[in-house]
């Protein structure tokens, strides 16, 4: 049993003290709703809806986060009013569609249930992680191309935004998911037909499945950066799809 089961009730009431008839609803998301939590390792992440911030309640939630940082691994909960959570899905769109697929109600009303997110929005923030990571891969390789050591470890990093990027990918083209990268960069392909060879010899590296000479590794990274311009590519065609 999770230590967070032990918990919950004495946590859920605990925050209804803290908010009394201010709060709305309390969720938990994250890994411990996915099903891919590590005891001891992983956070738990609540969100806490309420009706208004209350500074003075804020100030009294101190001792409460201490107490379950350590008890649980609590990390800092997210705090919006209804109204924020309804009016900014256009800034957190990968964030709430995320949110909106693996949540558990504590407490409350379902707001995320039916909340409505725009392909539109969606598509926008996908495009800035995208160019983001775009734009870091060629200042890491500019800066340090001699340096295969470190643009392994700039490869390993990115592999977890690349998730991120692929899952949003898939869902803007509203098809499902997976939490497997395999699954999403085999479904990703599909949706761009053309194979991301560079990213399954990424993760095969990674997975120790894969050795690189110096020369190798170079190579590699370079070809990545141009497999992270074609996505960047599509992502601008779907916008032009969209008009």
């Amino acid at each position: 049993m999770k230590e967070f089961d032990k918990h919950k009730e004495t946590l859920i009431r605990q925050v209804k003290d803290a908010f009394g008839n201010n709060l709305v609803s309390l969720l938990v998301y994250g890994s411990y709703v996915k099903g891919n939590f590590i005891e001891k390792r992983s956070d738990i992440n609540l969100f806490m809806i309420c009706r208004k911030i209350n500074p003075d309640q804020l100030a009294s939630l101190y001792r409460f986060i201490r107490h379950w940082r350590r008890k649980i691994n609590l990390a800092l909960p997210l705090l919006l009013t209804e109204s924020e959570v309804r009016n900014s899905t256009d800034i957190f769109p990968m964030e709430y569609l995320d949110i909106r697929e693996f949540h558990q109600v504590l407490y409350g009303k379902d707001i995320f249930r039916n909340l409505r997110i725009n392909d539109s929005f969606l598509r926008l923030e996908l495009e800035n992680q995208v160019k983001s990571k775009l734009i870091f891969l060629r200042s890491s390789f500019m800066r340090s191309s001699r340096h295969p050591r470190y643009l392994k470890s700039v490869l390993f990093n990115t592999l977890a935004t690349v998730h991120v990027i692929l899952n949003n990918l898939i869902k803007l083209h509203h098809k499902k998911s997976s939490d497997s990268i395999d699954s999403l960069v085999l479904e990703a392909e599909t949706i761009l037909k053309t194979p991301l060879t560079v990213l399954q010899k990424m993760i095969r590296l990674k997975q120790g499945r894969l050795r690189l000479k110096r020369n190798e590794l170079v190579s590699l990274f370079k070809e990545f950066i141009l497999e992270m311009e074609k996505l960047s590519e599509h992502v601008d065609k779907f916008k032009g799809k969209k008009k």
